[in-house]
């Protein structure tokens, strides 16, 4: 392996003769970035944490009432955003999550234009590029899908408040030559879990963490997902054993192995 042909750049090989990253080649330029949701605006901006600037910012749902609150980024720096239905103008019925490509190289030229539509800068979102509603797909053609998340596992919808978007959490997987192949995304008034193909926004798994209202979600290195519930009676933490047949076991009062003040995740 020649680390320094036409076909890599970042790496290196180390001591042994195996290829690891480079610490030297500025990989981590190209990483400094923070997605943050802005809920009442409906949208979420995209900022250089270096520079303090604003990148892009995008509308998350059509109409702008989304109601957006967590975001997940990938290993390929992508970002899927959980739009919580709940306040700020929504209902639950816009309850859903969205991707946004973190790098413009994997945008999707939908007009077949022969060039990105994309806002980029400061400030708020253009009149170009703000998601109306009725419109299926958002003009901005960094956002790359959008998947309902307004339905109980039987596909019956969920009214007032809704399912209520919260966790959220890309896992840190490679498979089938995909940087972080599943997203995962809680539904706090479901006490659900579901699993996206990051790819699609397909629905792959629904699964119940009952008792546990999903408030926060994290990933281990084992794959394993976390769920922190915030509910009556709770909190309550349960666990997705991803590597062992999808196994959920939960930890709460009822067992004796409630976490004392359970919140935040990570």
């Amino acid at each position: 392996f020649n680390p320094s042909g036409d076909d890599s750049t970042g790496v290196k090989l180390d001591p042994n003769g195996s290829v690891i990253l480079d610490p030297s080649a500025g990989i981590g330029t190209n990483t400094s970035i923070i997605w943050v949701a802005n809920s009442a605006e409906g949208t979420v901006s995209k900022i250089d944490t270096r520079t303090k600037k604003q990148l892009a910012r995008y509308t998350t749902y059509p109409g702008g009432m989304g109601d957006p609150s967590r975001t997940t980024v990938s290993l390929a720096g992508d970002v899927v955003v959980a739009n919580r239905a709940w306040q700020n103008g929504a209902d639950g019925s816009s309850a859903s999550a969205i991707k946004i490509a973190g790098e413009k190289s994997s945008c999707f030229d939908r007009n077949k234009n022969g060039k990105i539509d994309t806002f980029e800068g400061e400030g708020p979102v253009p009149a170009a590029f703000q998601w109306l509603a009725g419109q299926v797909e958002s003009p901005d053609e960094c956002v790359l899908w959008r998947t309902a998340l307004n339905t109980d596992a039987g596909g019956t919808p969920v009214t007032s408040p809704g399912t209520m978007v919260r966790a959220a959490g890309f896992d840190g997987e490679i498979l089938d030559g995909v940087l972080s192949l599943y997203v995962y995304i809680g539904l706090y008034m479901n006490k659900e879990v579901v699993r996206l193909d990051s790819r699609t926004g397909k629905i792959v798994k629904r699964f119940s963490v009952a008792p546990t209202a999903p408030y926060g979600l994290v990933l281990d290195k084992g794959g394993n997902v976390w769920v922190l519930g915030l509910e009556s009676g709770g909190p309550s933490l349960t666990r997705i054993d991803v590597r062992g047949g999808d196994k959920v076991t939960t930890y709460s009062a009822a067992n004796g192995k409630a976490p004392p003040c359970g919140y935040g995740i990570t």
